[in-house]
């Protein structure tokens, strides 16, 4: 009693428990997939009392494994979605991986040749950043699982450089909203 039956159902997602996603950002992010197996959008990230400190618009899938190769990931966790059938082929997490278990399973996914669709602007997602965070109280954790990811992805080229640079300069604006939300010392 109380018990219920859950369908199968064809796409998956996770979301930390103090992230959030936007009203009608699922329906968004599905109606972008009709071929894609991995379908993220671009991610706010806010302060520990949920204020916006700034967005980030997610690369193009055709950047991703560049950026990946450089050790970055940037797209958000809680801004993607993905089919059930490419979770079961990858299967699923490496448990090992206490810190970055997403971003080698969304590596392993590249490498695969799944196929990955970007929805653009406005944000599907918020992400709460937070001295809290377990990837900021064990950095050096995390480090060394970041360094691990690159025997996935291979090793960085030099037009992998290029690629974030180019992503970086479609963020310029969010670059600076966040320097000016900085808290300064005033002398």
């Amino acid at each position: 009693h109380g018990l219920r039956t859950v369908e199968p159902t064809e796409w998956v997602a996770y979301i930390n428990s103090d992230d959030w996603l936007y009203t009608g950002s699922v329906q968004r992010l599905l109606n972008a997939a009709p071929d894609a197996d991995f379908v993220y959008g671009d991610c706010d990230f806010v302060d520990a009392q949920g204020r916006l400190a700034y967005a980030r618009r997610a690369p193009r899938p055709d950047m991703l494994i560049p950026l990946f190769r450089l050790g970055l990931m940037l797209f958000a966790q809680p801004a993607t979605i993905f089919r059930r059938a490419a979770y079961e082929q990858l299967q699923g997490f490496d448990e090992r991986m206490s810190l970055c278990a997403d971003a080698d399973f969304f590596a392993r996914a590249l490498m695969t040749g799944l196929r990955f669709a970007h929805v653009p602007s406005p944000s599907v997602a918020a992400f709460r950043v937070h001295s809290g965070q377990l990837s900021t109280m064990r950095a050096a954790e995390m480090r060394e699982e970041t360094r691990a990811l690159s025997s996935k992805v291979g090793s960085a080229r030099r037009t992998d450089r290029l690629v974030f640079l180019r992503w970086k300069a479609t963020n310029i604006d969010q670059y600076l909203l966040q320097w000016l939300r900085k808290p300064r010392c005033i002398f």
